[in-house]
């Protein structure tokens, strides 16, 4: 139609550029009519899936306005997700077989995007399968500025639960997760793609519970090195919550225990803890008209509503 289509931002590289033109060459949403024709298929349930299930019931201008919507998310997220496959169908028993697999949230008549993550991460559906009711955008009693991105609440959906219960973060998924904008818990650990057992096991069960308000992610600890010592997760310190955009970093020194663990992830939603500074201890004397400012005084002395202060930062 003569508009951009989506944005280069991958590795500039031969077999990137050419898979992000194949992509883009290809549809961007599979449309399915029946549930018989879901084994021609062959749908890998080993990869993540979003199906748009829109009931017949629709009008044509309610349907147009939700396909429109659905194909600007699929060409964006892709990029993001190049494993995520996005199909659309009216065939509730389709929906289903897509993805739904019997989720008793999906209702025959009512419009819903469907987030299906692979099955290898959970037996049960409710965890695995994530269900939002489509309202079209536009819709009766909603107001927009015409300026306003109408497809990024159902891209944030999309975001929030297609990711893996715990991911990996790198260079290559740094994007996705500042898109996302939750704070990262990360589990630093030699080997993320066979991370030790007792520590993924606890961030599993964390993500399971908190996984809408942060994201839960291994980081390489050796190609990561320069950025475990950035936020403080040193001297044999594994565990740490960074606040994206924030420059916060919430170090954990506790012990690896599940109990332990959530107690100071929910300390942190409470805002009960303070972030871990890079700091030297205070002055044990400090009284002078020339004060020493430490990273835990800074806030104190520097920033106190009812002084000027002059600094000199060496």
């Amino acid at each position: 139609n003569g508009k951009p289509v989506a944005d280069y931002n991958g590795e500039r590289t031969k077999d990137a550029l050419v898979n992000f033109v194949r992509r883009q060459m290809t549809p961007p949403v599979v449309v399915v009519n029946s549930s018989a024709q879901v084994s021609a298929l062959n749908v890998d349930k080993e990869r993540a899936r979003v199906v748009a299930y829109l009931p017949e019931t629709l009008s044509a201008t309610e349907r147009a306005a939700r396909l429109t919507q659905l194909e600007q998310a699929a060409r964006t997220l892709r990029e993001l997700f190049p494993d995520l496959v996005f199909y659309q169908t009216s065939d509730v028993e389709a929906a289903h077989a897509l993805g739904a697999d019997a989720h008793p949230a999906l209702a025959k008549d009512t419009a819903a995007i469907v987030v299906a993550r692979p099955h290898t991460e959970s037996e049960s559906v409710q965890e695995r399968v994530h269900i939002k009711a489509w309202d079209a955008p536009g819709a009766a009693g909603t107001r927009q500025d015409k300026t306003e991105d109408t497809t990024e609440p159902l891209q944030q959906f999309i975001r929030l639960h297609a990711v893996p219960l715990v991911g990996e973060i790198s260079q290559a998924t740094a994007e996705l997760y500042q898109d996302i904008g939750n704070p990262l818990f990360i589990m630093f650990d030699d080997a993320p793609h066979k991370p030790e057992q007792k520590g993924a096991s606890i961030m599993k069960q964390m993500a399971k519970k908190y996984r809408s308000r942060i994201s839960f992610v291994l980081a390489n600890a050796e190609k990561l090195a320069r950025f475990r010592e950035y936020i403080g997760c040193t001297d044999g310190r594994r565990f740490a919550i960074h606040v994206l955009g924030e420059d916060s970093n919430f170090i954990y020194d506790g012990a690896t225990d599940e109990a332990s663990i959530e107690k100071f992830i929910s300390d942190y939603l409470d805002g009960k803890l303070q972030p871990t500074l890079r700091s030297e201890e205070p002055p044990t004397e400090n009284t002078g008209p020339v004060q020493v400012v430490v990273g835990k005084t800074w806030n104190q002395i520097v920033m106190d509503p009812e002084k000027d202060v002059f600094v000199e930062q060496y």
